[in-house]
């Protein structure tokens, strides 16, 4: 296992929308116990989610170390005493912070409390790249302790969006140390959805905690970390080549790390074209974008361009524009209409005006509408 300096130099929830916090809400808690006593290279994955508190006792440890959202803030304390960090922490402008609090001189006698807050909403960028888990590739999120002389030492919790998982409901977070719980992969099999572009793996066996997906990168969506075990992709495979074999291998692991493997071949259908219809985005949505509180925004914009009319005192629309979601409009015939960067399109004449409107989040799955607009009232 790497050093815990290394693993942290690479480690760096748009959130599920069952628990949000607002004025409404109890602020979800989430508890995290870390114990450098407990043993070394101890790896967990932790959920997390939007406006979560997060609450960390650190017990036997000299040292942290971690990679957190743009936005989290903390607080370390030892009894009523709040501790500085021993860095300068920096919020910086990415998806993490630039520079992560840590703690370089603790006393392996005392027990600490860490509490952060995560922001809410998590910086775009951070969901899909940083919470993959404890089996996904780097760069990773989270949190590490250490103990001097404990070669092995860190232990570790990994942020990972679990929409399963409800703080105060007797979840805890999931151990991934390896034990004696193994996967079994039965079968796995491919049903086309009607197009030969497109269709679901699905998959039976035992123990099975997570998949590793690895055919052509192309047609995984990229709303998941290619090349690493997810437990939340539901098999959608998109941007197939109709009429075309393909052949891979497919694995499964369980909680405790003991994976699974079977090579899977089969064959997609002739090439249907789909009708891209607001029913087609509608399944395209609930197929592709895995997070509940985004496929909902991506819907309300889908259904508010829909909805768009021209009136005859105005020589312009307004596109529906959102904070949460990304969003284009460009226009189709720029003779007849002009499409501005804040969604405003203006009328240059009586011609038919088109607009192609594209919504976007997390999931890195795009809808584009398009639509045609009459106006009877032109820009001078």
């Amino acid at each position: 296992m790497k050093k815990t300096s290394r693993i942290l130099t690479v480690l760096a929830l748009a959130a599920s929308s069952f628990l949000f916090a607002t004025p409404s809400h109890a602020v979800p808690t989430v508890t995290i116990a870390q114990d450098c006593n407990a043993g070394s290279g101890l790896q967990y994955d932790q959920p997390i989610a939007a406006g979560w508190v997060v609450v960390i006792t650190i017990t036997n440890c000299n040292s942290t170390s971690a990679s957190w959202p743009r936005g989290t803030t903390w607080e370390m304390k030892d009894g009523a005493t709040v501790i500085a960090p021993t860095n300068s922490p920096s919020q910086g402008t990415g998806a993490v912070m630039a520079t992560t609090p840590t703690w370089s001189s603790l006393s392996a006698s005392s027990t600490y409390i860490l509490t952060l807050t995560l922001p809410d909403p998590l910086p775009a960028g951070y969901v899909g790249t940083y919470t993959n888990g404890k089996n996904a590739g780097y760069p990773r999120s989270g949190f590490n302790v250490y103990k001097t002389g404990v070669m092995q030492s860190p232990v570790t919790h990994y942020f990972t969006i679990d929409p399963s998982y409800v703080p105060g409901q007797g979840s805890g977070q999931t151990a991934r140390v390896r034990g004696n719980v193994k996967a079994t992969l039965d079968s796995v099999t491919f049903t086309d959805d009607g197009t030969g572009t497109a269709g679901f793996l699905t998959w039976k066996g035992t123990n099975i905690d997570s998949v590793l997906y690895t055919g052509p990168a192309n047609n995984y969506p990229k709303a998941f970390n290619y090349g690493a075990y997810t437990s939340s992709w539901n098999g959608a495979l998109a941007n197939l080549t109709p009429n075309t074999t393909y052949t891979f291998d497919f694995y499964v692991n369980s909680i405790d790390d003991y994976p699974a493997m079977k090579t899977v071949t089969f064959k997609t259908g002739p090439a249907v074209a789909a009708v891209k219809d607001a029913a087609y985005w509608t399944r395209f949505v609930d197929t592709y974008v895995i997070y509940a509180w985004e496929a909902a925004n991506m819907k309300n914009l889908m259904s508010k361009f829909n909805s768009l009319e021209t009136s005859p005192y105005r020589s312009f629309i307004k596109v529906p524009t959102s904070r949460v979601s990304t969003w284009s409009a460009i226009s189709l015939t720029p003779k007849a209409c002009r499409a501005e960067t804040n969604g405003v399109i203006t009328a240059l004449n009586g011609d038919t005006c088109t607009v192609s409107y594209t919504v976007s989040g997390a999931s890195k799955a795009p809808v584009t509408l398009v639509r045609d607009f009459k106006f009877t009232k032109f820009a001078a």
